[in-house]
């Protein structure tokens, strides 16, 4: 007797915490319908598409609340699947200029940035590899006219068209500091004033073949197991680097060093068996 009121009081449990999962669904979609600036910008915009999926959607959610008040849970879960779905299809038809403009802000700010950091990297291997001229591998007078084109249209808000810019650049940038590395032993026989000035430079170089992984790892078409070992080498280079860190903070600056060149080391390897060149 005691076990049989124990599984209808784990019983009722179990459909009260599902009826709590799908009036939450159902409110989500009703916040949707209703106030969301999705709702807004379908509503104020001339895609009647778009309006009647809205209008199914509302309805939806207006039949699911009704099926949950009469505890036909199963049914009030499908429809507000379904408002769910049709909301997501309005939504799609109507875009989002708002947030697009910001994405596409953001990406400008990312690729100026990378861009950057990889003409820094390429004018640091110039410098290490002192006993050839490697300059005239990367074109600045073409990167400086995309960078200022690029930014002519940022200011412009057009912001789609000055990535297509950067991404120029970039992609200028990225084959010639493949290049600048190709089948040559970089000279590491520059002098510091201080170990701190040595790790400072270590920790660029580091986040240079970072940036080029990460732009790699994005670019190519790289098969599933090797995009994991990218993320895994990726992963570990970082926990070095704070590891690195730390070892600065107690002042074993030559132990940190040694730390992100084997991290670097690593980032080299990873890049190389993805085919760029070194």
């Amino acid at each position: 007797m005691v076990l049989f009121t124990a599984e209808i009081a784990c019983d009722e449990n179990e459909i009260e915490a599902r009826k709590k999962s799908v009036n939450n669904k159902i409110n989500l979609l009703g916040r949707l319908v209703q106030d969301s600036p999705a709702a807004k910008r379908i509503r104020q915009s001339d895609n009647e598409g778009a309006k009647d999926l809205l209008k199914e959607a509302s309805t939806e959610w207006q039949v699911a609340s009704r099926e949950l008040e009469a505890m036909n849970i199963e049914q009030a879960e499908e429809r507000a699947r379904r408002g769910l779905v049709l909301m997501t299809q309005a939504s799609g038809y109507v875009a989002d200029k708002t947030r697009i403009k910001s994405a596409q802000k953001s990406r400008y700010t990312q690729l100026r940035a990378r861009i950057a950091s990889f003409v820094d990297a390429f004018q640091r291997i110039a410098k290490e590899k002192q006993a050839q001229d490697i300059s005239w591998l990367l074109d600045m007078n073409k990167i400086d006219a995309l960078l200022i084109e690029a930014k002519k249209l940022a200011d412009q808000e057009k912001y789609r068209e000055a990535n297509q810019h950067l991404s120029h650049a970039a992609d200028n940038v990225e084959i010639a500091l493949a290049q600048a590395r190709h089948k040559e032993t970089l000279l590491h026989d520059l002098t510091f004033e201080t170990p701190r000035a040595q790790y400072d430079y270590e920790k660029q170089r580091n986040h240079s073949y970072m940036l080029l992984a990460d732009l790699i790892k994005t670019k190519k078409k790289i098969d599933p197991h090797s995009l994991q070992h990218f993320h895994a080498v990726l992963q570990e280079n970082e926990l070095m680097r704070n590891r690195a860190d730390a070892l600065v903070n107690k002042g074993e600056i030559d132990a940190a060093i040694k730390l992100l060149e084997q991290g670097t080391r690593n980032l080299a390897r990873t890049l190389r068996a993805s085919g760029v060149v070194f």
